[in-house]
């Protein structure tokens, strides 16, 4: 299954990195993970999020703040879906 990440909001964590907030939409996604942006970008998942708590795997229907490394701020806008392998 196609795994979807819905972007609601990004934002960049001094020292940690750029975070996406937002919900998977289908399928499930783990740390280290790799993605694609609507402009072609990759990207890696770095660390997991929900609800305050770390976890290393998030599954469709989950709100969860996913730290990505390899893109930038403006590489990803707030409506925007991540296509994860």
């Amino acid at each position: 299954m196609e795994t979807k990440f819905l972007v609601s909001t990004r934002f960049v964590v001094n020292g940690l990195g750029l975070v996406l907030s937002g919900e998977l939409k289908s399928g499930s996604l783990m740390e280290g993970a790799f993605g694609r942006t609507p402009k072609g970008k990759k990207c890696a998942v770095v660390k997991i999020d929900v609800d305050g708590v770390r976890t290393t795997r998030v599954n469709s229907k989950q709100k969860a703040n996913v730290v990505v490394k390899y893109v930038e701020q403006n590489d990803i806008m707030p409506g925007d879906i991540i296509y994860f392998e």
